[in-house]
């Protein structure tokens, strides 16, 4: 699945040119910090940008090698046999309380068992694993042809039934390329990881939710979550519903926007903006190094960085 990060580090090297020229207006210390920051954490560390005194660019500096490659050697325990092909299988249950999803190249759905029971079909795939180990059912498939970054349908796909209702402790997918669409999950904790490709997550219950989004697609409809973090690089996730617990809001280059149940009154607001667009409610804030922390006395607190993205917060009241 690294592969699609090369894609992601080679777009972050284009828009370099656009950072730059925003560097050039960043007349502040503060500001100058942010875009470097921005800049490293799209490139996921690999790439440090010096701005000089003024904003322009001073230095730049490859922090280890970004030319990444699928490696499918890794992602399969040769502990469990491969499949391959047009596959349908029952799943033994073995007390199931965890999922761990990884997916490249190939289109993947949950839905509703019929008989109460795990199972899966498979069309068209290459190689795929799939077992339970210590209460986890691991699922993992990697198409080693799919060329660069897709957003469209894939070669193959993957269906894994679930016992309608069932709760997990916690769910972890991750997404090189293709297409998920996964509703109805519920679960303790979720993680999700999106490289390229799109993931969708509809009606999802947990009591945490960690999402990452480097240049692919997430939408989460109808969400009913905790404590809740994001944090985009160049890819978009769009999301509705109610947030229970405090908000991490992280937009690099990307696109964020969430419709969320409440008001505008029911967080406490910490905004820091470097050279991107925020949207809160009515209230925009945009322009170069703007921070801001706004007091309403609520109970939940929701910290939004925006670096060169765009963050869209609206409520329904």
């Amino acid at each position: 699945m690294k592969k699609f990060l090369k894609v992601c580090a080679i777009l972050a090297v284009i828009l370099l040119l656009f950072g730059a020229a925003l560097a050039v207006m960043a007349s502040t210390v503060g500001g100058r910090e942010r875009i470097s920051e921005a800049v490293e954490r799209v490139t996921g560390g690999r790439l440090h940008l010096d701005l000089g005194d003024r904003g322009i660019p001073f230095g730049i500096y490859w922090k280890e090698d970004w030319m990444y490659e699928l490696d499918t050697s890794n992602i399969y325990d040769e502990d469990y046999p491969l499949m391959e092909g047009d596959t349908t299988a029952a799943i033994p249950d073995k007390d199931v309380k965890k999922l761990r999803i990884e997916i490249g190249g190939y289109s993947f759905r949950t839905a509703p068992s019929a008989d109460g029971a795990f199972s899966l079909t498979a069309e068209d795939v290459e190689r795929f694993q799939c077992y339970v180990s210590e209460g986890v059912l691991f699922l993992k498939a990697v198409n080693s042809d799919v060329p660069g970054l897709t957003f469209g349908k894939s070669e193959g796909g993957l269906t894994l039934y679930i016992p309608e209702g069932r709760y997990f402790e916690q769910v972890d997918i991750e997404l090189g390329a293709g297409q998920i669409q996964a509703d109805h999950l519920k679960a303790g904790e979720v993680n999700l990881e999106v490289g390229a490709g799109q993931i969708t997550a509809g009606e999802l219950a947990a009591d945490k939710l960690e999402i990452s989004v480097g240049a692919g697609q997430a939408k989460l409809p109808e969400m009913n979550v905790g404590a809740f973090h994001a944090e985009i690089g160049m890819g978009e996730l769009v999301g509705s519903g109610s947030l229970r617990e405090d908000a991490d809001l992280v937009c690099s280059m990307g696109n964020l926007e969430l419709t969320l149940a409440g008001s505008r009154q029911d967080f406490n607001y910490e905004l820091n903006v470097s050279a991107g667009n925020l949207d809160l409610g009515e209230q925009d804030f945009d322009g170069l190094a703007v921070k801001q922390t706004i007091q309403n006395d609520a109970s939940k607190d929701m910290r939004i960085d925006c670096s060169m993205g765009n963050v869209t917060i609206r409520f329904q009241k």
